[in-house]
């Protein structure tokens, strides 16, 4: 078990953005925004859950674009999370499905500096766009590459930084991982 300690190289670290892929949609040839998940895609969200749980890697907020697939991937998150998911704010939003990653970063500035640790759960290209532009000079170099390669479906990007929300920029983060969903 991996953990992720909540003390950057100065201290302790005042906030946490996780960027969570979907895990894997079926291929279908129905309209985009209503792909299920595959029987795949279920087995990497219920493993990210139990990982994030394990590494406690639980949110307190949760934004989570209006997808089928995301909000599938939320909810299986959310079962492995059990009694702590009854804590977390939860907002699904049309705003994060096709949100470039210049959108998806004002919303997350506009997030309250009562949350600590937040999560995004979206769609590629916007996730590994976000960590890649986030990632500052004591990022994980592996973490960085594998940003800028893409998100895995079901990847896990973890960033800390040390400012209120609304002054997250690029290059303002740590990147410390991109957890693939096996990952327990």
């Amino acid at each position: 078990m991996v953990a992720y300690t909540q003390w950057g190289s100065d201290g302790p670290v005042s906030r946490r953005l996780l960027l969570l892929r979907h895990a894997a949609a079926e291929f279908s040839g129905g309209q985009d925004h209503n792909r299920p998940l595959s029987t795949t895609g279920r087995a990497q969200a219920r493993a990210q859950g139990v990982h994030m749980l394990a590494a406690s890697l639980v949110p307190q907020s949760v934004i989570c674009s209006s997808a089928l697939r995301t909000r599938t991937t939320l909810d299986l998150l959310l079962d492995q999370w059990g009694k702590h998911a009854a804590k977390i704010d939860i907002e699904i939003t049309d705003d994060i499905y096709q949100a470039s990653a210049t959108q998806v970063l004002t919303r997350a500035q506009s997030l309250p500096n009562s949350v600590h640790h937040a999560l995004v759960l979206g769609h590629e290209p916007t996730m590994s766009m976000l960590a890649s532009a986030l990632a500052g000079p004591d990022s994980d170099p592996g973490a960085v590459h594998l940003a800028r390669v893409g998100f895995m479906t079901g990847g896990l990007g973890i960033l800390d930084f040390a400012a209120d929300w609304q002054d997250l920029a690029p290059g303002a983060a740590q990147l410390r991982a991109l957890v693939p969903p096996s990952s327990t």
